[in-house]
């Protein structure tokens, strides 16, 4: 019984201090001189933009996975990265940026399933 009192008591006493921590945190930018306005202009303004920074995203991941081996996360991913400029394109009007981002990707994923192929079977 003992045991249990004192294990819940620090169950609280841990709970407590948790919740004392300070509530803002710190904004770091890498370059002291830049203003914070100069680093939110460098982000992604307009939908387009955004859709396809999300599937580039997508398309690096798979990529890393590739490298490491991992296929199947790899080809996931890579889905993904067409799945995100297709279900854009789906729902607005068409846009050149998107359908030449398309063609770049499914180019880029064409090349690594030949070259995994060409591996597969010189195995």
């Amino acid at each position: 019984m003992r045991k249990l009192n004192l294990f819940g008591l620090i169950c609280l006493l841990v709970t407590g201090l948790w919740g004392c921590g300070s509530s803002k945190s710190a904004v770091h930018f890498a370059n002291p001189a830049q203003k914070p306005e100069a680093v939110a202009a460098k982000a992604p303004t307009n939908p387009v933009d955004e859709v396809i920074a999300g599937a580039r995203q997508h398309y690096f991941l798979g990529e890393r996975e590739l490298n490491l081996g991992h296929l199947e996360k790899a080809k996931l991913e890579f889905d993904a990265s067409l799945d995100v400029l297709m279900k854009y394109q789906s729902d607005h009007e068409p846009d050149s940026r998107i359908e030449a981002v398309v063609d770049e990707l499914e180019e880029k994923v064409f090349q690594h399933e030949m070259a995994a192929l060409k591996a597969g079977n010189s195995s």
